[in-house]
């Protein structure tokens, strides 16, 4: 769940590492451009390529949180020591990125289905729905990378779902595991 770990000063950490009582696995008051900004400066330069599997760099998250308001560094729930710092994902604040349609096309639904059982029917409308699911997800994949220069990673989120943000604004989570 954690892109990187790194040690920092324990006044910086604390900052981050507050306990989150929104959910387990993402926390919507996560790493802010100013914190970012301070970590940049503080993180050795090599550790700033440090990745998790196939997530962008320490560093790309970091400069990119600094440069875009509307993204935040998701620091993992349970993070441990007050000396370490984590980034598992990003928060981002783009109502546009909510509402894209899909860009498969659905057509008529095709006659042999009336000549199926209901779990064939089931089975069929499931993975006509995961095309649509996965179309919006490249979708949303693809503006991240090129509005807030999140672009390094090596494959996309394993995980991009709609999260309640503070005040109950939705904000999309991209997660790699």
């Amino acid at each position: 769940m954690v892109s990187a770990r790194w040690e920092t000063s324990p006044e910086l950490a604390a900052v981050m590492l507050e306990p989150d009582s929104q959910m387990p696995f993402y926390s919507s008051d996560g790493i802010d451009a100013e914190d970012a900004t301070r970590l940049l400066k503080e993180i050795p330069k090599t550790r700033l390529r440090d990745r998790w599997n196939s997530s962008p760099t320490v560093g790309t998250f970091l400069r990119s949180i600094a440069a875009h308001p509307q993204v935040r560094g998701n620091r993992p729930a349970s993070a441990g020591p007050v000396t370490e710092v984590g980034i598992s994902g990003v928060l981002i604040d783009d109502p546009e990125l909510l509402t894209l349609a899909p860009d498969v096309e659905l057509g008529t639904m095709p006659t042999f289905l009336d000549e199926c059982t209901v779990e064939q029917k089931t089975e069929y409308y499931r993975h006509l729905l995961g095309c649509v699911r996965e179309s919006v997800r490249r979708q949303q994949w693809f503006a991240v990378q090129h509005r807030y220069g999140i672009d390094d990673a090596l494959a996309p989120p394993d995980e991009i779902d709609p999260v309640p943000g503070l005040g109950g604004r939705l904000l999309l989570h991209f997660w790699w595991d």
